[in-house]
């Protein structure tokens, strides 16, 4: 979001998932790093492995968790050998794990970046946020059970609005902080994540 009005940072996650809020706190501190090393760019303005990247380092440099990205395992899809008619597990890869020293966290994780026009322009500002938790949830339902203790679904979405389309909004009374807090008003209540993170840095004056 290239205009960067607004300086949030937020994390929250259900009781299932409460050992992740940690780490998502640490990603926001990241996200606000990189934008202050470059005031003019944003590490979500990238692709998925880029983003990823984020949420390893965010792990990093949590006490005690560390994290693993892009590893081999194994994905439930049952191969049947035609030889033998044996039925395994193909092969696959899993985006990132992310676990606390104790243990008593693990996280194996599936990710989609979804970019989501915004803006009253746009028909439904979610439209994309769905189809990609919906890919990450399929994504996730396919690592095995083994893999950690939560299999997590993760959409990294990308919101983003046009000049015109923004200015118009300003002429209506509406600033980007609202535009983007109704947004996210909508994702908590229509998709209702076990867990949330958002970070949008403002854009400092050089």
């Amino acid at each position: 979001m290239k205009s960067g009005l607004i300086k949030t940072r937020h994390a929250k996650s259900n009781n299932s998932l409460r050992g992740l809020t940690p780490v998502l706190t640490k990603w926001g501190e990241m996200v606000a790093r990189f934008c202050d090393h470059d005031p003019s760019d944003a590490c979500y303005w990238y692709n998925e492995r880029a983003s990823l990247s984020v949420l390893a380092a965010a792990a990093w440099a949590t006490s005690g968790w560390i994290a693993l990205e892009e590893f081999s395992t194994n994905k439930t899809g049952d191969v049947t050998d035609p030889d033998t008619g044996k039925i395994t597990h193909r092969s696959g890869r899993c985006d990132l794990y992310i676990a606390s020293r104790n243990g008593k966290a693990q996280f194996a994780i599936e990710a989609k970046q979804a970019w989501q026009p915004l803006g009253y322009r746009v028909s439904d500002d979610l439209a994309n946020v769905r189809k990609g938790a919906l890919g990450a949830w399929r994504d996730a339902g396919s690592l095995v059970k083994s893999e950690a203790n939560h299999r997590l679904a993760l959409t990294i979405c990308v919101p983003s609005i046009n000049s015109l389309t923004l200015s118009e909004h300003l002429k209506r009374g509406e600033n980007l902080d609202m535009i983007l807090q109704r947004w996210i008003a909508r994702i908590q209540k229509e998709i209702r994540p076990a867990a949330i993170a958002y970070a949008f840095p403002r854009k400092r004056a050089r």
